[in-house]
């Protein structure tokens, strides 16, 4: 936790911050064990926008792993998918534990407790491809913390940068100013070039577009 071990804390969020360096173009998903119960959103934190951040169906009560799990959230414009959907509270919960039953404080018993501290994050801008998140009990796996899945549609996807339209063609220069066979072929092209566009020209076009346009284009095909 934040206050026994505050060091290893921010280290922790430290990294998760490198992660985040990743291209915006490129989705970014946090899955795991985070120790932290983000809790059901108060009226203030609907009043906050936190609601941007977490989904309706948090459960419990914020603790200060939570709090520093918020402001992480916030900080990068990420989301909680496993709190977005609404599910029967044995798979909205993703670990059991265990408590002294002060019923009886004479006794060594004790009664199971359950919490959300596992989660699914995902870019907030993602959120629209969410379909479904939820924990699952009872997998044969060696844990006190359940499965946690989320769903998401692909399809439903759009592209948030376009695409970059493919440049021009780069030449060496160099080699056109030091290698007299490249001069004699680039020349030769270059004559020939221009000659035939000037005899497949409109007469009217001579006098302009032959000497601007078409001699650009010219200069290019010979360089390639």
């Amino acid at each position: 936790s934040v206050r026994d071990n505050p060091v290893i804390a921010d280290m922790f969020y430290r990294d998760l911050r490198v992660a985040m360096s990743a291209p915006k173009n490129y989705e970014l998903f946090i899955c795991g064990d985070l120790n932290s119960k983000i809790g059901k959103l108060s009226k203030s934190d609907i009043d906050l926008c936190v609601s941007n951040h977490v989904g309706k169906f948090a459960i419990g009560t914020r603790n200060e792993n939570g709090s520093n799990l918020l402001e992480f959230l916030i900080e990068h414009d990420l989301f909680l998918a496993n709190t977005a959907f609404q599910h029967k509270s044995r798979h909205l919960t993703t670990r059991t534990g265990r408590i002294k039953d002060w019923s009886d404080p004479s006794s060594n018993k004790s009664k199971p407790f359950y919490s959300m501290i596992d989660y699914v994050i995902c870019r907030r801008r993602f959120k629209s491809t969410l379909v479904d998140s939820r924990s699952y009990g009872g997998t044969q796996v060696d844990s006190d913390h359940k499965v946690v899945v989320a769903r998401f549609q692909f399809k439903n996807r759009h592209l948030t940068f376009p695409k970059y339209a493919k440049s021009d063609p780069k030449f060496d220069c160099n080699l056109l100013a030091a290698n007299p066979d490249i001069q004699m072929k680039y020349s030769t092209k270059l004559s020939a070039s221009i000659q035939e566009r000037a005899v497949n020209s409109d007469v009217n076009d001579t006098e302009c577009n032959l000497r601007v346009d078409s001699l650009i284009k010219s200069i290019k095909d010979a360089a390639k």
